[in-house]
């Protein structure tokens, strides 16, 4: 179980990392501009930075879920 677990937050880490990031920015956003409705923008805004960095990892992504299907083929195979 910890490996899965592992393996799972090696390949969602850089797609949550980049709407924290995105939040905290529109977070800071609203404080400065409170006449702004961030609310509006945040959805699209984190969905479509969050597809783009899913496009610019998606190497990484498929070659580690390549790995962990090998893994589980060797292991129940």
């Amino acid at each position: 179980a910890t490996s899965a677990m592992g393996h799972g937050l090696a390949l969602a880490g850089p797609i949550v990392l980049a709407s924290l990031v995105t939040n905290v920015g529109l977070a800071v956003m609203n404080r400065a501009a409170p006449a702004v409705n961030v609310f509006s923008i945040s959805l699209p805004a984190v969905l479509i930075l969050g597809g783009i960095v899913m496009l610019a990892t998606s190497g990484t992504l498929f070659a580690g879920i390549t790995d962990v299907a090998r893994r589980a083929v060797a292991v129940f195979g």
